[in-house]
C-alpha cells in the first residue's frame, strides 16, 4: 500500500465531507436556503378554520379563529421575510373529487379574503386544495366529516413567488 508520509492513521482521522457539504457550501448554490424556517411557530400559533357541509362561507367560530391566526401570521411574516404561506382546502370524503377539489378551492379564497380584509398581506399566502385526499379522520360520521372540512394554514417553500 502507497500511504503518505504521515501514516494510515493521519489518512482515518480526517473528517469526510459529502458531495452536498460541498455544493451547499459554495456562494453560487441556490439551495442554501433554509426550507421552512417558520413551521414550528406557525403550527403552534394558527389553528384551522372549519366550513359547513356544501358551503365554503366563513361561520362564526371560523371568524374568531382567523381573526386570531391573522394576528399570528402578521407577526411571522414580519420576522420571516422570506417565508410563504399555504392555505390548504380540505372537503370531507362526501361527492366526486372534482367537486371536493372546487370546495376546497373556494374555503381556501374565503379564508384569504377574510385575511386579507383583517391586514394580512396576501401576496404571501398561496392557496391550494386537497378535496378529499388527505382527512384528518377517516370514519363515516358527522363529527368526523365536520374535522375534514377545514383551511390548515401549512409552510411554503422559503422565496417562493
Amino acid at each position: 500500500m502507497n500511504w503518505s508520509r504521515r501514516g494510515p492513521a493521519v489518512l482515518s482521522r480526517r473528517p469526510q465531507r459529502s458531495r452536498l457539504w460541498l455544493h451547499r457550501r459554495r456562494s453560487s448554490c441556490r439551495c442554501r436556503r433554509t426550507p421552512r424556517p417558520c413551521r414550528p411557530r406557525l403550527e403552534a400559533a394558527v389553528s384551522d378554520a372549519y366550513f359547513d357541509y356544501d358551503k365554503s362561507d366563513i361561520r362564526d367560530d371560523a371568524r374568531t379563529t382567523l381573526a386570531k391566526d391573522a394576528a399570528a401570521l402578521r407577526s411571522i411574516l414580519a420576522d420571516f421575510p422570506n417565508a410563504v404561506i399555504v392555505l390548504e382546502g380540505h372537503c370531507d370524503d362526501r361527492g366526486s373529487a372534482e367537486y371536493n377539489l372546487g370546495m376546497g378551492e373556494l374555503g381556501a379564497a374565503s379564508a384569504s379574503a377574510y385575511l386579507e380584509g383583517l391586514g394580512v398581506e396576501t401576496g404571501r399566502l398561496q392557496r391550494i386544495s386537497h378535496g378529499k385526499e388527505k382527512p384528518v379522520c377517516t370514519e363515516s360520521s358527522e363529527a368526523c366529516w365536520q374535522k375534514n372540512r377545514r383551511v390548515h394554514f401549512a409552510a411554503g417553500a422559503s422565496g417562493a413567488n
